[in-house]
């Protein structure tokens, strides 16, 4: 966690708050969770910004895995997931990877962490954002890859964590989660 990677998170902080519809009740919560998922990627990310892969329409790319261990005639685990890349190059070597099938129509595009991470828990894209390191080569086959898997329910259970506010002394509830 270094000061430069906090001071851009607070920034990103500041700007998602800013960004917020102009009425009471989501700017509240804005200004509630920004920080809380500013807490969250210190912890948990290496950059401020990523590139996210997307048609020429905005849609993000997910892509569907099944569990090969869990995968029987009845039941199928499948997980959907967008991958977030720390370099543009990073992107274009997964988007150029002959096995997914994209084409040059599509594009990465950087984005703020605090984005990502809001927008994957408020819209709840997919089970999970892969959050790739620099310079791990994701679709190289370089070996071991950094990656940071964020799931939906591990940013919720966060959340609820940060949010949770005890009881009074006269038997009040607090407000438990926003979400």
């Amino acid at each position: 966690m270094t000061s430069k990677l906090a001071t851009e998170l607070n920034l990103q902080v500041n700007a998602l708050i800013q960004d917020a519809p102009n009425d009471r009740t989501t700017t509240q919560r804005v200004t509630t969770l920004a920080p809380l998922l500013a807490k969250f990627a210190l912890t948990r990310l290496n950059q401020a910004y990523y590139y996210l892969i997307q048609d020429p329409d905005g849609a993000l790319l997910r892509e569907t895995f099944i569990h090969p261990t869990q995968f029987t005639a009845e039941t199928t685990v499948e997980k959907t997931i967008v991958f977030a890349f720390p370099t543009l190059e990073e992107a274009d070597l997964h988007r150029d990877n002959g096995d997914n099938g994209l084409n040059a129509d599509y594009l990465a595009v950087r984005t703020p962490s605090l984005e990502i991470l809001f927008r994957f828990w408020a819209l709840n894209w997919c089970d999970a954002v892969v959050f790739w390191d620099v310079g791990q080569g994701s679709d190289r086959g370089q070996g071991q890859t950094a990656q940071q898997t964020v799931t939906h329910e591990a940013l919720t259970i966060f959340l609820q964590q940060e949010l949770a506010i005890p009881p009074r002394r006269s038997g009040g509830q607090g407000f438990g989660a926003v979400c």
